[in-house]
């Protein structure tokens, strides 16, 4: 089990790993196979930065990256940032369909990455962003 940077992966079933299978390397492999857009990394400052309170890095970074935060309907290829009560936006998501039933690819800690309905993290979004390639 050991992390190969050419190794061409399926989107379900990725075991979460701090710093290289995570939110945003999945999210990066979507964008680079479906869009060609290669996303550069945002790597956090340290492993628990995301519970500190401030700016993540995706909120640092995404608007120097071609991405809009937008207001209207999902999109394929949206970007969506949600947060809980311990963070704020440090995770990330893809929408992989937006209808008829919106669904959401991402990958959570100590779980394995999927395909979910948008409902299940309405309540949580925070941002929803759309790169300028997939407008």
């Amino acid at each position: 089990d050991f992390y190969d940077p050419g190794a061409v992966l399926p989107y379900e079933g990725r075991k979460f790993k701090v710093f290289h299978s995570n939110c945003y390397t999945l999210l990066q492999d979507w964008f680079k196979r479906e869009t060609k857009v290669i996303l550069p990394d945002f790597y956090p400052d340290a492993p628990d930065q995301f519970l500190r309170p401030g700016a993540s890095k995706f909120l640092q970074n995404l608007h120097k990256n071609g991405f809009k935060k937008v207001d209207d309907q999902l999109r394929k290829h949206d970007l969506v940032l949600t947060s809980d009560d311990a963070a704020v936006a440090w995770h990330c998501s893809v929408v992989t369909s937006p209808a008829p039933v919106p669904t959401l690819l991402s990958i959570w800690v100590n779980k394995r990455s999927r395909f979910y309905a948008f409902r299940a993290v309405h309540k949580n979004v925070h941002s929803i962003w759309r790169h300028q390639k997939c407008s």
